[in-house]
């Protein structure tokens, strides 16, 4: 996917890319359900997303109730993705065009995703709580926030969004945590345009890290999943160092 240079060229893989599915359902009325897909992609896409449906709809009548009305996919916006697979014109010009490879691997991950989530339902506890992450992402363009009128942002403690949203999914059977869903606004961009290997970048590595870290740890179910989504991206940065030149190591002019 990279930062719309036809010089970055990928030259292997860091780390594996994840669709990470959460079914939710209303057990009493089965109809009321959707599936929300976090993918460790740049975004989500009107191909994938036709390419989802489809198969879904090969997939029997026990996935008739998934459809276009209760189907979200995001992505977490990684720019160290593959390229290629997007339905759009604009990022098929530096990726050199759509690779039908690259898309059928997508939509096939999604679709896998989807199937291991639906098998595994059960009887959950959903709880949400919210926090103010301040040295997780910075405004990346200051100058630019402070031409909003003055009356809008002194209605705002900080000059991007900081607040991190948390859903747990606690098994009803035994209280094991089996997921957490996150929503938290930071631009996938901790790699630089230098970068040549396929990552999930920020949010594809925390989600790693929690997972692995909840393995053998008696709170969290067996599979546990662990979503990073992206929220409110805009002008958010991960690079809380702030900008400075790369020939002189001193930081950038503020304008």
């Amino acid at each position: 996917m990279g930062f719309a240079d036809s010089e970055q060229k990928g030259t292997g893989l860091r780390q594996r890319l994840y669709s990470r599915a959460f079914i939710i359902e209303n057990p009493n009325k089965p109809d009321d359900t959707f599936i929300y897909l976090v993918t460790d992609l740049a975004a989500g896409d009107t191909a994938v997303r036709d390419g989802v449906l489809k198969g879904l709809a090969a997939m029997g009548p026990e996935y008739s109730r998934y459809g276009s009305h209760n189907l979200a996919l995001s992505g977490t916006h990684s720019h160290s993705g593959p390229g290629a697979w997007l339905n759009y014109l604009l990022p098929q010009i530096p990726s050199a065009g759509f690779d039908k490879a690259a898309y059928k691997a997508v939509v096939d991950g999604i679709l896998l995703s989807i199937k291991r989530a639906h098998e595994t339902r059960t009887p959950t506890r959903l709880s949400f709580d919210t926090k103010d992450l301040v040295d997780g992402n910075i405004n990346r363009s200051p100058y630019s926030y402070l031409a909003n009128p003055e009356e809008e942002r002194k209605r705002y403690q900080y000059d991007t969004d900081k607040t991190l949203s948390l859903i747990r999914f606690d098994r009803a059977s035994d209280d094991k945590t089996t997921g957490i869903l996150t929503f938290y606004s930071v631009h996938g961009t901790s790699l630089f345009a230098n970068n040549t290997l396929v990552s999930g970048d920020n949010k594809g590595v925390a989600a790693y890290l929690f997972e692995r870290a909840a393995k053998g740890d008696d709170r969290f179910a067996d599979g546990f999943i662990a979503g990073f989504s992206q929220s409110s991206v805009g002008d958010t940065s991960p690079n809380t160092l702030g900008p400075f030149c790369e020939d002189t190591g001193l930081d950038c002019k503020f304008v």
